[in-house]
Parts: structure tokens; sequence; C-alpha cells
């Protein structure tokens, strides 16, 4: 685990739990938006059993969920959780990061990768 994480953990009087659930998920801030500035994009860490969340990372304009969720796995010890995501994160190189860590995960999928869905689809039935 990251320092930071290692310290708001201690403060809190909790650990996280050995296969607990870590849900990554990008969110715009509705609002933030001014004449000059575009929307702010975090994209976040959510430890359900604790019901917190380590940390955010506000993504730049130009960039997007699918950059800064590795950033963002990158900071937390996820060794032995369950990962979960939604459709923007099925990407080989966030799966990657993730098995590396030795973790697990569940990741939404879409239509976006047809191959992958045809694969997905013969095992399912």
């Amino acid at each position: 685990m990251n320092r930071n994480s290692e310290c708001l953990y201690a403060w809190l009087g909790c650990k996280r739990k050995e296969g607990s659930v870590i849900a990554v998920d990008g969110k715009t801030i509705r609002g933030s938006k001014r004449n000059t500035q575009k929307a702010y994009h975090v994209v976040s860490a959510f430890a359900a059993v604790n019901q917190l969340v380590p940390g955010e990372i506000v993504t730049d304009e130009t960039s997007n969920e699918i950059t800064a969720a590795p950033e963002r796995l990158d900071s937390l010890n996820i060794e032995n959780s369950i990962i979960t995501a939604d459709a923007m994160s099925c990407r080989k190189e966030i799966v990657r990061k993730i098995r590396e860590s030795q973790a697990d995960y569940v990741i939404g999928q879409k239509g976006n990768h047809p191959a992958l869905l045809e694969d997905i689809s013969l095992y399912s039935t």
C-alpha cells in the first residue's frame, strides 16, 4: 500500500481486508465548468468494505478515464483484491496491470470490442 493510503487507514483505525472489492470509476464533476475551463473529471477507487475513497486523480482536459485508471491503480496496493470497473476500463493495459498486481477483476464489456464480446458469448452459453 502506498504511504498516503497507509496513513489514512491507520488514522481511521481500519484495514483493507484481503479479497475486498475496490471499485474504480471516473466521474465528471457537474457544475465545475466555467467560461474558460472545461468540467473537472476525476477517477477514484472506492474501497467497498471500508466505505471510503483513499484518493482521487483529477484528469487533464485532454485525458480521460482510460489513461487515469492505470495511474490510480499504481497508487494503491491492490494485491488480493477484486477490482471492478465499467466498460471504459476494458483495456489490455489495465487488465495486465491488475493481474501483475496479483488481483482479480470484474470489468464490464460492451460492443466496442466485437471479437472479445464474441469470445465471452461463446463461453457464457
